[in-house]
This record gives C-alpha cells, structure tokens and sequence, in this order.
C-alpha cells in the first residue's frame, strides 16, 4: 500500500471523527436544553424577513416565525420547580426559517427554559436535531471513505 493511501484515509478518518465529534456535542446540547426546558403552546404573530443572494445572483427571501407564548408561573419538572413571573408574555424569533408554511394564529408547541423564556424554541426535528444530523451523516461518510481508502490496495 502506498503512504498517499495511508495519509489520505488517516486524513479522511480525521476529518469523519471531528464531524463525529461536533455531532455529539450538538445532540448532548439539545439533550441538556430540552432536560430542564419546560413547554408551553405559542401563537405565530408574524414573520421576520431575511433576504439573500445565491451564487448567481438571484434574490431568495426566508420566512422566521415570530412567536408569542406565555410563560408559566410555577412549574415542576424532575424535583426542580422554577418561579416565573404569571402570564409573563414572551415574543421570540424561530431560528430555523423557510418558506410560509405556518399561517399567522397558528398554534405551535414551545421548549423554553425557565430562567431564560426569550431564548425558546420551537418544538420540532429542524430547530432540535437537524444539526446533530447532518454533522453525523458528514462524519459517517467520511469515517467510511477513509477506512475504504486505507483497506484498498
């Protein structure tokens, strides 16, 4: 076996495991986030407005819900119970967006965390996993290009 073979698995390899790596930390993030989140129902108010370029020059535009939910006053989740200001309304801004696929007054389901309601997010794969995903599926391919490279002749 050539060393180029060796060197270009090991760097492929390399490349997978940090993907792999980036992967993990995403998912214990969301996992950490969602451990002590508490839910509640938000209502799509409006859509905030973010407009692009792709390489060809053509205008694209992406739709972020704005959302509105009200935080709860008390609530316990596994032995820890969390004090919030009644009624408290929170507005936030989703961070995935896309075409208008929610009408305004839609109802949504919402992940907060107690001491910090304007950071929530929307309950659903994209906003929670979809990073974790694609970082894995990076890693995987790579992590199998790599060992494919080192064990051909």
């Amino acid at each position: 076996m050539k060393i180029e073979n060796i060197l270009d698995g090991l760097v492929f390899m390399a490349i997978g495991g940090i993907f792999l790596f980036c992967a993990f930390v995403s998912a214990g993030n969301t996992r950490d986030f969602h451990a002590t989140a508490l839910q509640a129902q938000g209502t799509v108010i409006d859509y905030e407005e973010s407009w692009s370029k792709d390489e060809d020059g053509n205008d694209s535009v992406s739709y972020y819900p704005i959302i509105t939910f009200t935080a709860l006053r008390t609530a316990q989740r596994e032995s820890l119970e969390y004090r919030i200001d009644e009624g408290r309304k929170v507005t936030f801004t989703a961070g995935v967006g896309g075409s208008k696929s929610r009408g305004i007054g839609e109802t949504v389901s919402v992940s907060y965390q107690p001491d910090a309601p304007e950071q929530a997010r929307l309950d659903g794969f994209v906003q929670n996993w979809l990073m974790a995903t694609v970082l894995g599926v990076f890693g995987f391919v790579f992590g199998c290009a790599g060992s494919v490279i080192l064990c051909s002749r």
